[in-house]
C-alpha cells in the first residue's frame, strides 16, 4: 500500500522533482553504505581481538575443568585402592576408620563426595541417570564418567568406578566433584567472563552468572559445535556480549557444551562515536552537492517536460501526440525525430498486430502438432515394454510349469538353467549347491560347460564371488570380469572374459545354493536382467528345496539311517521282484543271513555308541565284498541280510564263506577285550530259491534258520539250508 501511494505522488510530481529526488536518495545511500562499511570493517578488527581473548579463555577454562576430571579419576582409584587394601590386609577397625577419615576430609577439602553401592543394589537403584552410570560400568568393567544433574543437591562430574576381584565386581565407587555456579565464577571471574555448561541437546546445565542469557542453537549450529567446530556468535543488540562456544570432553563417555561469555561495551562506545561523525558528514555532503545539482538541472528542466509529456501521451496508448517544435537546438531537433518516430511506429503497430495474428494461429498448430507426436511416441514406448513384459511372464509361466511337472532334480535344475539362460542369451551357466555340512558349495548343474570339468571345485563360503553371494545373501553383478580381482575362474578352470551375474537361491531364508550366470560380453547384465533373473531364481530355490526334500523322504523310506543300507521293508520288496524274474527266466536266487556274533557282550562292555560304529563298519564291509548285482540291507538289530541274483547252492557258499573271512580279518577297536577269542566274527546261513522253497517268506525262514544252526555249531561258520530242515 505505501508503495502504491509513493509511487502515484512521485509521478504526479514535476521533471526537477524527478531529477533531484533520485539525486538525493542515491548520495544518502552512498554515504550511508561508505560509512557502515567503514563500520564493519572497524568492527570485524575489533571482534577479531575479541575472538582471540575468548579463545585464550577457553583453553584456560578447558584446562580447569580438565584438572578436575583428572583430580576426579585420581581420587577414584585412591578409593579403589583404599577398599582393596582394606579387603585384602583386612585391617582392624581403628586402622580402617583413620584411612576412610582421611579420605574423607580430602574429599571434602576439594568439594567432592564419594559413596559405595553394592551390585546387589544395581537392579533397585531408583534413580535412572545413576543406573544408567551402574550398567555402564558393569557391562564394560571400566570406570564411567558424566556429568550430572540430578545425582546428588548439586550438578556434579560424576565417576562410576566398578572394583573387580578375581573376575567378580565386588562394588561401585560413586565419587562426584560439584561443579556448580561458585565453582564455574572462581575460574571465570579473574578473566572478566561468565561461563555455562550445555549437554549434547543445548539444554542449559550450569552457569556462572544466572543473568547470563544465551542465543538458542538450531540443529545445524549443534551439529557443528559437537563436530569440533568452534562457534563464535553475538547477541542480536549490536556489540552487546560476545559469545564462543565449544566441545568439552569427559574421559570417554560423555561431551558437554561450553559456552563462554565476554562484554564488548568499549566496542559499543566507539561505534556510537564513530556513528556519529559519519551522520554529519554525510549531511553535510548531502547539502552542499544537492544545492549545486538543483542550480544545474533547472537548466534542462523546461525544454524535457514537452518530451516527458509526450512519453506519457503515448504510454497511454496515444500515438497522434505530437511535440511542438518551437524551442531551438538540440531539443528542436529531439521534437522533431520524435514526431517522425511517432508515425512509424504506427505503421509498425498496424503490422505488428496483423504478424501477432498469424503467428498466434501458427503457433497453435505447431503446438497441437507437437503434443500428438509427443503422445505417439509414448505409445510406442508403453507398447514395446508391454511386449517385454510379456515376453518375461511367457517365460517365467513356461519356467514355473515346468518346475511343478517335475519333482526329479536334475531334471528340474537342467530346465530352470537351459530356459533362463536362452532368454538372457547367456554364454554359459553354473549351478553350486549349499553343503550345510561342510558349509561349502560344490558344483551341481552346469550348461555349456563340460560338468566333469568342474566336478572337483568347490568354495568356502568366504571364497570368491561365489562364496560372497552365499554369504551376504545378495546379487553380486560383475560388468567386467578381467577388472575383478574377486574372480577365482572357478579355482581356474575357466577363463576370466565377460561379464557375470551371481544369484543366491534362498527358500524360507534357508541358503539352498548360487546361480552364476555368464556372457561373453563385458556389462551384458542390465537392470531389467538381473530383475528377471532374480524371480525365476526365488521360484527356483522353492522348487529345488521341494525336490530335495522329496529325495530325501524317498531315500528315507528305503534306507536305514544308521547303517545307509536298504532297510528291511525294501529288502522284502527287491526280494519279491527278484523272484518274479527268476520265476520268468528259469534262474536261481540265493540270500544270506548274517548275525555278529556276541555283539550283546560287546555293547556291553564298549556302550552303543562304540556298537554303532562296528555296525557301520561291518555294512562298509559287506558292501565292498559283495556284487554290483547284490542288494545288502540291514535286517534288524545286528543282523544283515545279502540278496544274491542268478545265484546257486555253490556260489552263495563261496560267497559267504568270503565275507565271514573278510570280517575275521579285519581288526575292530575293542575285540580283545570284550570277544571271545580277541576277534569279530559273523555267523553265516544261506537258501537259495527255487532249489530249497519257490516260497519267499519260507526262503528267509530257511535261511534264518540256517543261521540259528551255525550259532549252535559254534558261530563264526557258514550253514546252508536245504528244503528238509
Amino acid at each position: 500500500m505505501f508503495n502504491k501511494m509513493f509511487n502515484a505522488s512521485f509521478d504526479a510530481s514535476s521533471l526537477r522533482q524527478r531529477v533531484l529526488i533520485p539525486f538525493f536518495i542515491i548520495l544518502l545511500a552512498l554515504g550511508t553504505t561508505a560509512t557502515i562499511g567503514s563500520l564493519i570493517v572497524i568492527n570485524d578488527s575489533l571482534v577479531a581481538t575479541a575472538d582471540e581473548r575468548l579463545a585464550t579463555f577457553q583453553q584456560q577454562i578447558y584446562r580447569e575443568i580438565r584438572k578436575l576430571e583428572t583430580d576426579l579419576l585420581r581420587k577414584s582409584k585412591l578409593l579403589e585402592l583404599s577398599y582393596i587394601i582394606d579387603n585384602s590386609l583386612k585391617l582392624n577397625k581403628s586402622d580402617a576408620d583413620v584411612i576412610e577419615k582421611l579420605l574423607e576430609s580430602t574429599l571434602s577439602a576439594e568439594n567432592m563426595r564419594a559413596r559405595f553401592i553394592s551390585p546387589v543394589d544395581l537392579k533397585t537403584t531408583p534413580d535412572q541417570t545413576l543406573s544408567e552410570l551402574l550398567e555402564q560400568a558393569r557391562s564394560s568393567r571400566r570406570i564411567r564418567l558424566r556429568f550430572t544433574t540430578d545425582i546428588g543437591h548439586e550438578p556434579a562430574m560424576t565417576a562410576v568406578t566398578p572394583i573387580v576381584r578375581k573376575n567378580q565386581i565386588m562394588q561401585y565407587i560413586l565419587l562426584q566433584a560439584v561443579v556448580n555456579k561458585a565453582f564455574l565464577t572462581e575460574i571465570s571471574a579473574p578473566l572478566g567472563i561468565s561461563t555455562t555448561l550445555f549437554n549434547l541437546n543445548g539444554d542449559r546445565l550450569v552457569s556462572s552468572a544466572e543473568g547470563t542469557s544465551h542465543t538458542n542453537l538450531d540443529n545445524e549450529s549443534l551439529g557443528r559445535i559437537l563436530d569440533g567446530t568452534q562457534l563464535y556468535r553475538t547477541d542480536s543488540n549490536l556489540f552487546s556480549n560476545r559469545r564462543l562456544y565449544s566441545v568439552i570432553p569427559l574421559g570417554t563417555t560423555d561431551i558437554l557444551i561450553m559456552a563462554i561469555e565476554m562484554p564488548m561495551t568499549d566496542i559499543d562506545t566507539l561505534f556510537g562515536i564513530l556513528f556519529t561523525r559519519a551522520a554529519l558528514s554525510l549531511l553535510a555532503a548531502l547539502i552542499i552537492g544537492g544545492y549545486i545539482y538543483y542550480r544545474l538541472i533547472s537548466q534542462v528542466t523546461e525544454p524535457t517536460e514537452n518530451i516527458l509529456r509526450a512519453t506519457q501521451a503515448i504510454s497511454e496508448g496515444d500515438l497522434s501526440y505530437r511535440i511542438e517544435t518551437e524551442s531551438a537546438g538540440e531539443f528542436r531537433n529531439l521534437a522533431e525525430a520524435f514526431n517522425r518516430m511517432m508515425v512509424d511506429l504506427g505503421h509498425l503497430y498496424d503490422e505488428r498486430l496483423r504478424n501477432e495474428r498469424e503467428l498466434s494461429r501458427y503457433q497453435e498448430e505447431l503446438h497441437y502438432k507437437e503434443l500428438l507426436e509427443q503422445k505417439n511416441r509414448e505409445i510406442a514406448l508403453i507398447n514395446e515394454d508391454m511386449r517385454e513384459q510379456n515376453r518375461e511372464l511367457s517365460i517365467l509361466l513356461q519356467i514355473n510349469q515346468e518346475m511343478a511337472s517335475t519333482l526329479v532334480l536334475d531334471d528340474l535344475i537342467n530346465d530352470v538353467l537351459k530356459s533362463l539362460a536362452e532368454f538372457l542369451s547367456c554364454s554359459h551357466a553354473v549351478l553350486l549347491l549349499h553343503n550345510s555340512g561342510e558349509e561349502t558349495l560344490e558344483v551341481s548343474h552346469t550348461l555349456g560347460i563340460d560338468k566333469d570339468a568342474l566336478k572337483t571345485v568347490t568354495f568356502r563360503l568366504e571364497e570368491g564371488i561365489s562364496g560372497e553371494t552365499a554369504r551376504s545373501q545378495s546379487i553380486i553383478s560383475i560388468p567386467d570380469l578381467q577388472a575383478e580381482t574377486r574372480y577365482l575362474a572357478y579355482k581356474g578352470k575357466l577363463s576370466g572374459e565377460g561379464s557375470m551375474l551371481s544369484i543366491p537361491l534362498l527358500s524360507h531364508n534357508r541358503l539352498c545354493g548360487v546361480l552364476n550366470l555368464h556372457k561373453s560380453v563385458v556389462g551384458g547384465f542390465d537392470d531389467a536382467s538381473i530383475t528377471f533373473a532374480q524371480a525365476v531364481a526365488s521360484q527356483a530355490a522353492v522348487s529345488i528345496e521341494n525336490a530335495q526334500l522329496y529325495k530325501q523322504a524317498k531315500d528315507q523310506s528305503v534306507t536305514d539311517e544308521l547303517t545307509g543300507l536298504a532297510n528291511r521293508r525294501h529288502f522284502k520288496d527287491i526280494l519279491k521282484r527278484e523272484v518274479t524274474q527268476a520265476q520268468r527266466y528259469a534262474s536261481y536266487i540265493s540270500i544270506i543271513m548274517i548275525d555278529i556274533d556276541h555283539f550283546k557282550k560287546y555293547n556291553d562292555f564298549h556302550g552303543h555308541m562304540q556298537g554303532d560304529k562296528v555296525l557301520r563298519q561291518v555294512a562298509k564291509f559287506l558292501l565292498q565284498n559283495t556284487r554290483g548285482i547284490d542288494l545288502v540291507a540291514r535286517f534288524g538289530g545286528e543282523e544283515f541280510i545279502v540278496l544274491l541274483p542268478k545265484t546257486n547252492r555253490l556260489g552263495v557258499a563261496i560267497a559267504a564263506e568270503k565275507l565271514r573271512e573278510v570280517i575275521a580279518r579285519e581288526e575292530f577297536d575293542g575285540e580283545m577285550d570284550s570277544q571271545p577269542g580277541g576277534r569279530l566274527t559273523l555267523s553265516l546261513g544261506t537258501a537259495t530259491f527255487p532249489e530249497d522253497t519257490a516260497d519267499t517268506e519260507l526262503l528267509l525262514e530257511l535261511a534264518d534258520k540256517a543261521l540259528y544252526r551255525a550259532k549252535q555249531a559254534g558261530r563264526n561258520c557258514v550253514i546252508a539250508c536245504h528244503s528238509g530242515s
